[in-house]
């Protein structure tokens, strides 16, 4: 369901208790604006991360109910990165260019130029500065003090969350990066990739436990790089991929 259908399906359930119930007295308890309520019940507005605050803090503290029914909308990661970000805004945001330029704005400090980046990335800067503007609008970066300098503003990112990795942009982001791992196959020195797999007989039931342990080892991995002070020089994806093979 996207958050305009669970708006309305909210607002009739409240006017089947109270028939002089109105989208005015819905947005007086969700204190919103009536004219924004009503764009973002029409989907004719995607809403501004302070929006998103406020109704997740409103829900939570005031309707319950409502709060754990917009947690299947909106995406939520241990992490918090893409917390409450629509499922929706997925497919602007999960592009492998954008990760890659957020990572490569942490290879500079304090912050990066758009020349900085296409030196760290390889990318052009036409493609770089699209990304920017992207990361920017999702609060994962940040323009700096200084003209034409961009910083991070999160330390990770992850498309973690049910409700995610169920949707065709979480689909299509891992397909791109798939395709970025064939692509490496035929490029570069073999000392800077490590591509191998392993083929095994399972039970079914045990698949949870498999699911956990890869869970386990990427973050593992992902603390051991940030643990102490380093000198990174380069991007690189890990993707692991465990499917039936058949």
């Amino acid at each position: 369901m996207t958050l305009a259908e669970v708006l309305h399906e909210e607002f009739e359930a409240r006017k089947v208790r109270n028939a002089r119930y109105s989208l005015r007295a819905f947005a007086r308890d969700l204190r919103i604006d009536p004219s924004n309520l009503s764009k973002l019940m029409a989907g004719k507005r995607t809403p501004a991360n302070s929006v998103i605050e406020h109704l997740k803090k409103v829900t939570r503290e005031h309707h319950p109910s409502l709060h754990s029914r917009l947690a299947k909308v909106f995406v939520r990661t241990a992490g918090g990165f893409f917390d409450f970000h629509p499922i929706e805004d997925y497919q602007r945001l999960l592009q492998w260019q954008n990760i890659l330029v957020f990572e490569g704005l942490k290879l500079r400090n304090p912050s990066s130029s758009v020349k900085d980046l296409h030196a760290a990335t390889g990318l052009s800067e036409s493609q770089i500065t699209a990304a920017l503007g992207v990361l920017v609008d999702f609060g994962l970066a940040k323009r700096d003090a200084k003209p034409g300098r961009f910083q991070a503003n999160l330390k990770h990112v992850s498309t973690g969350g049910e409700s995610a990795q169920k949707s065709e942009a979480f689909r299509a982001y891992q397909r791109q990066l798939l395709e970025r791992a064939a692509h490496a196959l035929g490029e570069g020195s073999h000392s800077d990739r490590s591509q191998t797999s392993t083929v095994f007989c399972v039970e079914k039931s045990r698949l949870p436990q498999v699911q956990k342990r890869i869970t386990a080892f990427r973050r593992s991995l992902a603390k051991l790089l940030d643990g102490g002070p380093s000198r990174n020089d380069g991007v690189y994806a890990l993707c692991v991929s465990l499917f039936p093979l058949k």
